[in-house]
């Protein structure tokens, strides 16, 4: 039992910290005054974390991040919901496995584009 206990303790010590930063601004020209919800996850087995999230207005950048604790990598997305066109949208962002810090910049993305969730759902994948 104690064994087990130490090398438990071994492991958790092991486990790496990993900050992931993601910016950006979004857009909707039928309607600039319009909020967007953004959150941060990472992928796990059972549940996967809310590692962050904020709330942005249209037209502003956002900032979000979050730091997770894995032992190989952490597979982190961004889930957007905004209702630019008074209907509720959901977006999402894969961005692979990440091992290391790191911080990306989305860019400037318009909500109105109806390719949007096509281009962007693995464009920024780590490989």
């Amino acid at each position: 039992m104690i064994a087990l206990l130490i090398l438990g303790f071994v492991f958790v010590a092991q486990a790496k910290e990993v900050r992931f930063v993601v910016q950006g601004r979004f857009y909707c020209d039928s309607n600039d005054d319009k909020r967007v919800f953004i959150e941060l996850y990472e992928r796990d087995p059972l549940q996967d974390d809310l590692l962050g999230w904020t709330v942005a207005r249209v037209g502003d950048v956002f900032r979000v991040e979050g730091v997770e604790d894995e032992f190989f990598h952490i597979q982190p997305y961004l889930v957007v919901r905004h209702k630019c066109k008074d209907e509720p949208k959901r977006l999402v962002f894969n961005f692979g496995k990440v091992k290391k810090n790191m911080q990306i910049d989305i860019g400037d993305l318009d909500l109105e584009d109806p390719m949007l969730q096509a281009d962007v759902l693995n464009k920024f994948e780590q490989k």
